[in-house]
């Protein structure tokens, strides 16, 4: 079978549950292992679970060990790429950023090795952030791999959440106190300018804020939707504005494509906006000095989509990490952006968000609703 990345082969079922006797030979008494919260498992060199302890079943939802013998890592943690490919986990392109991958290739290898994995989930969309350890082992001339799994993801949301409101946040506090400490009430046309200036940051500090609350709501299951009509027309063009207002945009060019569909749909207008905006900004961000930025909309077979273009390529190292929590282009902790697009877009609005990115046409992100 073709792969990308790792061997697609697998042993056969009997193959597994001999494996598995021989391990239980070796491991005896499993109760220590299973008083354990780490997640235990223990993969064939076809990197197939062999082995698992009590707290991988609790954590999964599975009851019993025989449902997941045989089973990969991302198959299960249900790992939206581990059905991508006739192979499964460890195959496709994606893996060859996978962290879980890495490390088990590397015990597999004979060494051991640490490494941090992001799982977008295939159906519930949630995003894991798992710390993982891969340690070799040898067991009746067979090669094996201790896997161990900690689950990060509320460490990892702490943390980035905590960055970027101590970074972006402190950024528009800074710049409304330098404004401040400029003013000058005497000169009315400056007095005038600075203030509009002041009440724009103003309320990209309250934007912020509400954007965080809206994720820390979304991830936690608390976010409910209000249903409205929204003109996609009217929509596009006062989120234009907004950021033809914005510091970001000083030095580039964000227009309305001029086929823009003028439509009244009935969806939540402030999650719609959020997605747009972050499309809207992530483009602005990733243009060079006098770029071009194009939102538009269209109606197509009983749908909506809503696009935002701009003239550059993304490295296809960063397009395999995409949409994952954890991972950010502008540094450890930042930009959840890309993320929120696709949990809000998806989880919430039952959308698609997806893209395109090539060296001749530059990058469009979009997202389809249904009508």
């Amino acid at each position: 079978m073709e792969t990308h990345f790792l061997p697609a082969e697998k042993e056969s079922l009997e193959k597994v549950f001999k494996q598995n006797l021989t391990i239980k030979n070796d491991i005896g008494k499993t109760l220590l292992l299973d008083a354990v919260p780490i997640l235990y498992l223990i993969l064939n060199d076809k990197r197939q679970i062999v082995w698992a302890n009590k707290a991988t079943l609790d954590f999964t939802g599975y009851k019993e060990l025989d449902q997941i013998l045989s089973l990969r890592p991302g198959e299960l943690f249900n790992c939206s790429h581990a059905y991508e490919t006739e192979g499964g986990c460890g195959t496709t392109e994606f893996c060859t950023t996978c962290g879980a991958a890495i490390a088990i290739n590397a015990g597999l290898n004979g060494k051991i090795e640490y490494q941090e994995c992001r799982i977008e989930q295939k159906d519930s969309k949630d995003s894991l952030d798992l710390k993982v350890t891969s340690t070799p082992y040898n067991s009746d001339g067979e090669k094996f791999v201790i896997f161990t799994i900690e689950d990060i993801s509320h460490k990892k949301r702490r943390v980035a959440l905590e960055r970027i409101f101590f970074h972006d946040i402190a950024n528009i506090v800074g710049n409304i106190d330098g404004y401040l400490k400029i003013l000058d009430p005497s000169n009315i046309q400056g007095f005038n300018d600075d203030k509009q200036i002041l009440i724009s940051l103003s309320q990209d500090l309250l934007d912020e804020i509400d954007s965080q609350k809206l994720l820390v709501n979304a991830e936690n299951n608390d976010l409910p939707l209000n249903i409205s009509t929204v003109n996609s027309l009217v929509l596009l063009t006062d989120k234009i504005k907004k950021f033809q207002r914005h510091y970001i945009t000083t030095d580039k060019n964000l227009v309305l494509s001029p086929d823009t569909a003028d439509y009244n749909l009935q969806t939540d207008a402030t999650l719609l906006k959020r997605v747009i905006g972050n499309m809207i900004k992530n483009a602005i961000e990733a243009s060079n000095h006098g770029g071009t930025i194009t939102v538009g909309s269209f109606i197509k077979d009983n749908s909506i989509e809503f696009w935002v273009h701009n003239e550059t390529h993304m490295p296809r190292e960063i397009q395999l990490q995409l949409f994952h929590r954890s991972f950010s282009t502008k540094g450890t902790g930042r930009g959840l952006g890309t993320y929120s697009m696709k949990l809000l877009g998806e989880k919430y609005m039952g959308g698609k968000v997806s893209y395109t990115s090539t060296q001749s046409e530059g990058t469009t992100f979009r997202i389809i609703i249904s009508l």
